[in-house]
Formats: structure tokens, C-alpha cells, sequence
């Protein structure tokens, strides 16, 4: 037996410029991982409910990327309002190929797992009923789903589902006759110290590509004032009947995590000199660069000021009414 905290993984930054694909684990997504792994092994449905930003889907796709490509495969079912039975339909037979009959199951010996997100997001009918839910428990207990123009069960083979929920969204809660199935577990939105260790990690790997040291220096402040901006906007714009949409959780981090990696050595001022132009640079051939792209001159370039090419545009006089002089 050993602490969590002993098996949570270093993290590596990979500077490849895709944001969304990192994931820095924590002994949180360490927990939830091992579990995860041993149920998906042996082919137990596992279903992570949580608040918006608390991780719950990145868990699971951080998941699906590490299984082994010759033996397992993945298909993203994103739910919504609109979406019902039939359309659901045609969505989950895309990744399935037909083996013999009236059979049907993933390419080759591979087997499917169907990642279903916001599984509670589909709209309740008058029967107190959600179509795609009834459909995929339909799958579950019945290893199939009807073909509805010939009328006849198609068996899917070599497949299961792991799902995600937000109970404070759509209906809040699915069918028991489906939640039975699940083996569900509760995803806690990160505090402030996971958060600014996971930003911190990424902004900190990120800034030790070329970056100067007194610029990489400033990546744990950039992490900090970025949680500290973070926590003082939520606790300030509230939501409320008419502006529903002021919903700053941990998801809102990373868009400007994803702006500061943006920034790239060959585009981030130093802070050593400053041309007259009020531009910040390096040198002064970057100085003169500046000063070309505008109008004034610069005492460090010593490139006279250009002369200004503006004309003043001469007003040529209004045409009288024709309707006025018609009527004269």
C-alpha cells in the first residue's frame, strides 16, 4: 500500500501548440484513473458526475487516448436537448460494420467503448421518458437495438459505454433503471492549489522553450494572478435570472492559460531597452523595424519623419433638387 500522493505521475510539457490534448494529473485524477482503468478492464460501465469544469470529461478522454489502438477503440457521443432516439441511432451505428446476420460490431477484433457526455442533457417527453436514454439502456440489457425498418434486433457485439453527467444541468437525473448499470463516482471541482499547480506546470514548461530567464521567471506570478483574476470575477459577476450566463468555473482558465501559450520567443518583448516610439525592443535594428511601420521618428534609429501624404479633399457643392425645380 502507498499514498496517492506517491503515484501521481510528472508531468512533461510537450510544446506540439495543441492545448486541448494536456492533461496534468493530480492525485485526484490519480484516484479516479486506477479506478477507471481496472473497470474498463473488465468491461464494468463507469459513469463520473460532476460539476461543469471539474475535469469529469478529460478524465475519461485522457483515458481513451492511452488504450492500446490494436485492441481498443473509441467513438465521443456529445448529448443535447434536441437530440432524440432516432437521431441517436444513426449516430452509434457509424463506428459498427456489419459481421454476419443480423450481427454488428466494431472494425476487426477491436472493442468499442462509447463515451457518452452529458448524459442527462436530453429533453424529458410528456411520458416522463428520455428517448436516446431508453434506447442506450436498451442497449445495455438487451445487447442491441431494434433495426426499425425490418423490424428485427441488432446485436452489437464487443462494446460498452462510459458516460458523463452534470447533475445541475438538464434533468438532473436519468432513469434508475439506467443508473443501475453504471458504477458512478463523484469528480470534485479542483481547488485553488490544483489549479495553480496544473496552470503553473503548463505556463512554467511552456516558457522554457527560448524564453529568457528573466521572462520564465514570471510564469509561477502568471499563474497566480490568473487564479487569484479567476476567483475575484466569480465572486463578483453572480448569476441570476437575467444574466444566466456568468458562469466563471474552472473551465474559464484555460482560455487564457491557451493565450499566454500562444506567445512564442521570437514574438515576446525583452525588457532591456525601449525605443523613443514607445515600442519596447532588443536592439535597435528591431527598433527601427518598429519606427518604419509609423509616422513618427525615433531619436534612437535617427531616420528623419516622413513627410505626411494627406490631401485635403476639396467638397464639391450639393446638386439642387430636381423635385424642387420641377415644381418652380
Amino acid at each position: 500500500m502507498a499514498p496517492w500522493a506517491d503515484r501521481v505521475q510528472s508531468y512533461t510539457y510537450i510544446n506540439d501548440g495543441d492545448f486541448s490534448s494536456i492533461f496534468v494529473p493530480t492525485v485526484e485524477s490519480t484516484r479516479l484513473s486506477y479506478l477507471l482503468d481496472n473497470l474498463v478492464a473488465n468491461k464494468h460501465y463507469v459513469m463520473f458526475v460532476g460539476a461543469a469544469g471539474s475535469g469529469k470529461t478529460a478524465l475519461m478522454r485522457d483515458k481513451l487516448a492511452e488504450l492500446d489502438p490494436e485492441a481498443w477503440s473509441s467513438f465521443t457521443i456529445n448529448m443535447h436537448s434536441f437530440l432524440d432516439a432516432p437521431a441517436l441511432q444513426i449516430i452509434i451505428e457509424q463506428p459498427l460494420e456489419k459481421k454476419s446476420g443480423v450481427r454488428f460490431g466494431p472494425p476487426g477484433s477491436r472493442r468499442l467503448i462509447y463515451l457518452v457526455d452529458d448524459m442527462n442533457m436530453p429533453y424529458v417527453d410528456k411520458y416522463d421518458t428520455q428517448s436516446p436514454i431508453e434506447l442506450l439502456r436498451q442497449f445495455v440489457d438487451y445487447r442491441g437495438w431494434y433495426d426499425k425498418a425490418k423490424i428485427v434486433l441488432k446485436e452489437v457485439l464487443n462494446s460498452q459505454l462510459l458516460a458523463c453527467m452534470n447533475p445541475t444541468a438538464g434533468s438532473f437525473t436519468i432513469t434508475p433503471r439506467m443508473q443501475r448499470h453504471f458504477a458512478t463516482f463523484a469528480v470534485q471541482v479542483p481547488g485553488a492549489d490544483i489549479v495553480r499547480s496544473i496552470y503553473g506546470a503548463i505556463i512554467e514548461g511552456h516558457m522554457g522553450f527560448g524564453f529568457d530567464p528573466e521572462v520564465a521567471a514570471l510564469a509561477p506570478k502568471l499563474a497566480n494572478a490568473t487564479v487569484e483574476l479567476h476567483r475575484l470575477v466569480a465572486n463578483s459577476f453572480l448569476p441570476s435570472a437575467t444574466k444566466f450566463q456568468y458562469l466563471f468555473n474552472c473551465a474559464s482558465c484555460p482560455t487564457s492559460r491557451r493565450d499566454s501559450a500562444a506567445c512564442f520567443p521570437s514574438t515576446t518583448p525583452t525588457l532591456s531597452t525601449s525605443c523613443a516610439c514607445g515600442c519596447t525592443s532588443a536592439s535597435a535594428s528591431s527598433s527601427t523595424a518598429c519606427c518604419r511601420a509609423t509616422s513618427r521618428p525615433s531619436r534612437s534609429c535617427g531616420r528623419p519623419a516622413r513627410r505626411s501624404t494627406s490631401r485635403t479633399r476639396t467638397r464639391r457643392p450639393s446638386r439642387p433638387d430636381r423635385c424642387s425645380t420641377r415644381r418652380s
